[in-house]
């Protein structure tokens, strides 16, 4: 495998990557804070979360908003943003979940307010986090807009905080999200994973199967060192909808790798909790041996965690799953609950074949587009998560 794979991924996120500073999405975001002023209460703003928070979305991929109220608490809405007597959605009454009522009165608002350069097409609000789709007539974006998803804005932020850790991150994160997708296994309606779990176990193979380790695991650091953070959060007893959201955003890689990122504050530099990192391997290797890994079944099927290298607790409604990846806080959740038998098998074929090229490539690009060979299934399952 070509060190110039690492250069062609480089240019691949700088030509492909979307980010929240992208002109579309603070466009839009423009457009909908200042909407949002004449919504009571005060204090409604739009965030941009999920992949193209951390930068690895692309251009043509649908954009994660959350429209939430920083003056009021993030776990529930005190009242509906707009009021309005019909609290139905396709016939069903949607009035006790108050999220609900809140997206779905939003969507009919933007596209009253914004007919000329928008268009909403309603997804679902009886999902268990209420959505709807805003496509723009003026630029190629879709958006997904969801109200008070607390939740998903933490799991982003501990994305974020790994991608922070080492340079390496990226860029392989990035090339594996970018493979899945041309390779059509990550879509969940078709039996497969969706592109954010790929991430999270993106990010266990970076710290528990790599040795030695990339990354340490931001759950359990103080198994390894002691914490002197003051400010850290796996100090904090904050609870978001409901679960812990506590893990180490302390710490700080010593520089024994060429790859160690160090834009720290100063707060962290003086009391975050060093960790070493031993590993030199470039951003190709990585990949070689991830696909490589991903090609074996136990990869897939044995159930995991990012929050320790111990097996998660497994759940009386995981019987059935084919594949287990507890969610980083809530481990009653297996976001991996969508694979299939034919989806975890396609999975394994799909990155043995790359693994196989990637041996005699000097072209990320063959392996992206390389010719479809393996048949893939119809969409057959209903949609249950959003995360990307």
């Amino acid at each position: 495998m070509s060190s110039s794979i690492e250069k062609e991924i480089d240019l691949m996120i700088e030509r492909l990557a979307v980010n929240p500073n992208d002109y579309r999405v603070v466009h839009f975001l423009g457009q909908l804070n200042h909407h949002l002023l004449s919504y009571k209460p005060e204090g409604w703003s739009g965030f941009v979360y999920g992949s193209a928070a951390h930068g690895l979305a692309t251009k043509n991929d649908t954009i994660d908003i959350c429209v939430t109220n920083i003056h009021a608490s993030l776990t529930t809405a005190e009242q509906p943003i707009i009021v309005n007597d019909t609290v139905t959605f396709e016939g069903k009454d949607i009035s006790n979940n108050t999220d609900a009522v809140n997206a779905r009165n939003l969507s009919f608002s933007l596209l009253s307010a914004f007919k000329k350069d928008i268009y909403c097409i309603i997804k679902s609000f009886q999902a268990s986090i209420p959505f709807f789709t805003v496509k723009y007539y003026q630029f190629p974006i879709k958006l997904d807009i969801s109200v008070n998803n607390a939740i998903d804005i933490e799991r982003t932020n501990l994305v974020t905080e790994y991608l922070s850790l080492d340079k390496r991150i990226k860029p392989f994160l990035f090339a594996l999200k970018q493979f899945v997708k041309m390779r059509k296994i990550d879509n969940e309606t078709n039996g497969f994973p969706n592109s954010y779990v790929y991430v999270i176990i993106g990010l266990y193979f970076l710290m528990f199967v790599q040795n030695p380790p990339i990354i340490p695991c931001l759950h359990a650091m103080s198994d390894e060192t002691p914490c002197n953070y003051p400010l850290c959060r796996s100090k904090s007893n904050e609870k978001v909808q409901g679960y812990d959201v506590a893990y180490h955003d302390c710490a700080i890689i010593d520089r024994i790798s060429e790859y160690t990122i160090f834009e720290r504050s100063s707060g962290k530099n003086l009391y975050g909790t060093p960790w070493i990192s031993k590993n030199k391997k470039s951003t190709d290797a990585l990949l070689l041996e991830a696909f490589k890994w991903f090609s074996y079944s136990s990869s897939i099927l044995e159930p995991k965690s990012i929050n320790s290298k111990k097996p998660p607790v497994i759940q009386p409604e995981w019987k059935h799953n084919v594949m287990a990846f507890a969610d980083v806080f809530d481990p009653t959740l297996n976001i991996a609950a969508s694979c299939t038998v034919a989806g975890a098998k396609i999975i394994n074929q799909e990155f043995f074949n790359a693994y196989i090229k990637l041996q005699e490539s000097d072209s990320f690009d063959k392996i992206l587009y390389a010719p479809d060979t393996i048949l893939k299934p119809i969409a057959v399952k209903q949609r249950k998560y959003t995360r990307n």
